[in-house]
């Protein structure tokens, strides 16, 4: 069997392909949105601070976020790094 010449695309990230990527990481530098995954609010798929987030509660005062939610970049007044003391 002989290997197969790609000629230039033989290279896997070509320069387009470098210069938009570039581009959207720059783009996500700027964002101020959070993930509730990076929030230490989120506990099994829950958030400790419904409330404070603007989300609706049921009626034990509990708010569960799902996977899809969760991943998702947001504006949260209730965020809290995960790792940072508690304030």
């Amino acid at each position: 069997m002989t290997a197969l010449d790609l000629g230039p695309m033989a290279d896997p990230i070509y320069p387009e392909v470098q210069r938009v990527l570039a581009e959207r990481n720059a783009a996500q530098r700027d964002d101020d949105r959070v993930r509730c995954t990076d929030c230490r609010n989120l506990q099994r798929w829950h958030c400790a601070d419904p409330k404070r987030a603007g989300l609706k509660v049921d009626r034990y005062g509990r708010c569960e976020i799902g996977p899809e939610l969760a991943a998702l970049p947001q504006r949260c007044p209730a965020f809290k790094p995960k790792g940072q003391a508690n304030v």
